[in-house]
C-alpha cells in the first residue's frame, strides 16, 4: 500500500485538525495508508519505495532534496509554509483575511474601541517564529475600519504601569506593562490558543480582569488552552 507521511505536531488542535481534513478528504478517493514521520523514526522512511508523498509543518531543509530523488509528493501546511524554504512548494493554511475578519467583526460588534494583538513573531527574539499572518490580518482588518492596534513588541521598553507584582518573571512583566498602559476596555486578539491562554495566565497574575477589562480571543478553538485558561476562553474554530 501506498503510504503519505505527516511531519505535522500533533499536539495542538491546529495539525490534529489539519491531518483529521485531509484523511477526510483522501480516503474516499485512494488507498493510502497515512503514518507520523516521527513514528516511523525520522526521514530515512522518506526514501521507502512505499512512500509517495509527504504533508509537512516544518522547515524541510533535506526534503526538497530527497523528494527530488525520489520523485515525491510535498506539501507544506501551516504558518512555515510561506517561508523560503518551502519555495516552489506548494502549500495550505487557514485563510489568515477570513481570521483577521472574523476576530475584528467580533469585537466591533460587542461595542470595542481599543484593540490589541499579540502573535508569535512577537514572542522570544525576533525573527526566530515567523508570522502566522492571522495577526497582521486582524490589524490590517482594523484599519480599513479607521481602527488602531496596539502589537506586542519585544525589543520595546514599556513605561512602567502600577505597582510592582513580585515574583513575576522578565517577559510576563513587559506583557504587563504594555497591556497596563493601554486603554480600557482593551479587545485582545492572540494569533492562537496557546499565546492567547498565556495572555490570560498574565492578567490572572497581576490583577488584571477578563473580560471586564480586556476581552481576549484566541484561535483554533483547543479544548486544551481554552479550558486551561480563566476563565474559559474564547476561541476562532478553524
Amino acid at each position: 500500500m501506498k503510504t503519505i507521511l505527516a511531519d505535522i505536531s500533533m499536539v495542538c488542535r491546529y495539525g490534529r485538525e489539519i491531518l483529521r481534513g485531509v484523511y477526510k478528504y483522501a480516503r474516499p478517493v485512494k488507498p493510502w495508508l497515512f503514518d507520523s514521520l516521527l513514528s516511523r523514526g525520522g526521514s530515512r522512511w522518506l526514501k521507502d519505495p512505499n512512500t509517495v508523498g509527504l504533508i509537512s509543518s516544518r522547515r524541510p531543509r533535506e526534503y526538497k532534496a530527497i523528494a527530488r530523488k525520489h520523485h515525491l509528493a510535498v506539501v507544506g501546511v501551516g504558518r512555515w509554509a510561506p517561508t523560503s524554504e518551502f519555495a516552489g512548494l506548494p502549500y495550505v493554511d487557514v485563510d489568515p483575511m477570513a481570521a483577521g475578519e472574523m476576530a475584528a467583526e467580533y469585537f466591533i460588534e460587542r461595542g470595542f474601541q481599543h484593540f490589541a494583538m499579540f502573535d508569535w513573531d512577537k514572542v522570544g527574539r525576533p525573527g526566530i517564529f515567523p508570522p502566522s499572518y492571522r495577526g497582521k490580518a486582524f490589524v490590517s482588518a482594523l484599519q480599513r475600519r479607521g481602527l488602531s492596534c496596539s502589537v506586542f513588541d519585544p525589543r520595546k521598553r514599556y513605561p512602567p504601569c502600577g505597582k510592582p507584582v513580585p515574583g513575576i518573571i522578565s517577559y510576563d512583566e513587559q506583557i504587563r506593562r504594555w497591556l497596563g498602559n493601554l486603554p480600557r476596555p482593551l479587545a485582545l486578539f492572540a494569533a492562537n490558543d496557546s499565546l492567547a491562554q498565556w495572555i490570560c495566565g498574565v492578567c490572572w497574575a497581576v490583577g488584571f480582569h477578563i473580560p471586564e477589562e480586556i476581552a481576549v480571543l484566541g484561535m483554533d478553538d483547543d479544548d486544551m488552552f481554552c479550558s486551561m485558561a480563566y476563565p474559559h476562553l474564547s476561541s476562532i474554530q478553524i
